[in-house]
């Protein structure tokens, strides 16, 4: 089993004052979540908002239901990005509640509160507090209150008597859960049984570089015949002239069961072929390759100048490679 992160996020609301409907950039309001509310927006130009602003001498609430978090869910915290557009009063009260609820005929019943936070009294320059900043605070709660995963709600309510006008933006639950990680798809070359190099060979320009582009490939062989080719890997900053001192170095990991690698340029300057490089014996090379279980090969523009012996031709790869074997995890049980 592994564990992962993920977040859950607004799914339904309920609107407690008719003078506080949900509203979004996009001009919905009313008693569902609007369809395009949505997303995790951190940019600072993300001006979209879920709730009313606070105006003076009113008092509001918006609830929002969280989607369902997997079973066995851990480390749950709540998150909502909220802002200050205006006021700076020491009596503003904006609280967020993270509740379990049930909702019966658009009234949630048998609330219990399971975490909460209020912002602390104080004006908003002794508080750190920037006007028109988005905030992202975190609202711990208690894992043990949870008994439904469906029905976890976030209160969000303005109370205060001031032009303090917030809004927030979203409200989401991080929590971690468990899941089975399937077999590893393993791609290979049936006809010879070898797999591709892994990871794939790196490149680097050494010496004078420059902005010239070097693209290449590398086919493990044996006995049986070459196959399956290397991602094709690409240096950006090589030398135009590539010489001894200024050269493309190459790098990988040997295959089991490689006896040889075909090493082929397939991008590169007018001035240079492309095609087949040369035929590196294992544990053999420089750059970095030789020895270890490591080959490599240095390009210093010597061979596949004009007429290389072959061209780099997928199809002359394949064989039976690419069949892989997924096993799939169970789907979770419903509860």
């Amino acid at each position: 089993m592994s564990l992962a992160t993920g977040h859950f996020q607004m799914v339904q609301t309920i609107d407690g004052e008719s003078n506080f409907n949900l509203t979004d950039k996009y001009g919905g309001s009313g008693a569902l979540l609007h369809a395009n509310v949505g997303g995790l927006g951190t940019e600072s130009g993300d001006l979209s908002y879920v709730t009313g602003k606070l105006t003076p001498t009113s008092i509001g609430e918006s609830i929002f239901r969280i989607d369902t978090p997997p079973l066995g869910f851990s480390s749950p915290i709540m998150k909502i990005r909220w802002l200050v557009t205006a006021g700076d009063e020491s009596d503003q009260d904006f609280r967020v509640t993270v509740i379990e609820g049930i909702l019966f005929g658009g009234v949630l019943l048998n609330q219990t509160q399971i975490g909460q936070w209020t912002q602390p009294s104080g004006s908003y320059i002794d508080l750190g507090i920037e006007l028109n900043t988005w905030y992202i605070q975190v609202i711990p709660f208690v894992l043990g209150l949870v008994t439904a995963r469906d029905s976890l709600w976030v209160n969000v309510s303005m109370i205060g008597s001031t032009a303090a006008n917030i809004r927030v933006s979203w409200v989401a639950l991080q929590a971690s859960f468990a899941y089975s990680s399937g077999e590893t798809p393993t791609a290979k070359n049936y006809a010879n049984g070898l797999t591709p190099i892994t990871p794939p060979p790196s490149v680097r320009a050494e010496g004078t570089t420059g902005s010239t582009s070097y693209c290449y490939r590398v086919v493990p062989c044996n006995a049986k015949g070459c196959g399956p080719a290397s991602e094709e890997i690409v240096v950006t900053d090589g030398n135009a002239l590539l010489d001894a001192t200024n050269h493309i170095c190459l790098a990988w990991a040997d295959v089991t069961g490689a006896t040889s690698y075909k090493v082929y340029r397939t991008c590169g300057p007018s001035n240079l072929g492309l095609g087949l490089l040369a035929t590196v014996l294992p544990d053999a090379g420089d750059c970095g390759g030789g020895g270890s279980g490591v080959s490599g090969y240095k390009d210093n523009g010597t061979a596949c100048v004009t007429d290389c012996d072959e061209l780099f031709n997928p199809g002359d790869f394949v064989g039976c490679q690419g069949v892989s074997t997924i096993t799939y995890p169970s789907k979770e049980t419903p509860v």
